[in-house]
């Protein structure tokens, strides 16, 4: 949906649905063909983003912008161990790894997110000064949106710190990327020679 500017406001929103399923992924390795290679796979589902602005009285430009995003479906992986001298059975001589579920199993939560800008300008003959805000991620929302999909436990360090001594955790579903928490940023743009 559109709006064009009229009136002092404008609006443009869409939502988008995509549903991608596996039902084989390569004939060239048993592997691919026969271990859980069917499911669901690729992206978000459901995708809705709206935007818009409003021209309030003395010049003053409210927006937002809103995004609205299902989760992305997981597959739990394992790796199988690779042969060595201290490894010797359930083993194989090359690095492999397969699902240990269906693909899709697990789906991330919803991730939703509301930026929002007000501004005002000034106007100098052909010279414009605009004076704004931005707010990101108005909510503080923290939701995570990516995740490690191996099996068994990793090694990390609090905050990264090599100084720290190592804590295993997990693999399965630990967070590798969230939202950034709000941002707040004030904007000074200055335009010459307007036509």
């Amino acid at each position: 949906m559109t709006k064009r500017f009229e009136d002092g406001w404008t609006f443009l929103g869409g939502y988008t649905y995509s549903n991608t399923k596996v039902d084989l992924t390569s004939l060239s390795n048993p592997n691919n063909a026969f271990v859980n290679a069917s499911g669901v796979s690729g992206g978000r589902r459901h995708n809705l983003k709206m935007s818009g602005s409003y021209m309030l009285p003395y010049k003053v430009l409210m927006a937002a912008n809103f995004r609205l995003q299902s989760g992305l479906p997981i597959t739990r992986t394992w790796t199988v161990p690779t042969c060595s001298a201290t490894v010797t059975a359930n083993c194989t001589r090359q690095s492999l790894t397969v699902n240990a579920e269906p693909r899709g199993s697990v789906e991330l939560g919803t991730l939703p997110t509301l930026d929002l800008r007000a501004g005002r300008y000034f106007d100098f003959r052909r010279d414009r000064l605009e004076l704004s805000m931005d707010i990101y991620n108005l909510t503080n929302a923290n939701t995570v949106f990516n995740v490690r999909t191996g099996t068994g436990t990793s090694a990390i360090r609090v905050n990264g710190d090599p100084s720290n001594p190592t804590t295993q955790i997990q693999t399965f579903l630990s967070p590798t990327q969230f939202l950034a928490p709000r941002v707040l940023r004030f904007n000074i743009t200055y335009s010459f020679n307007r036509r």
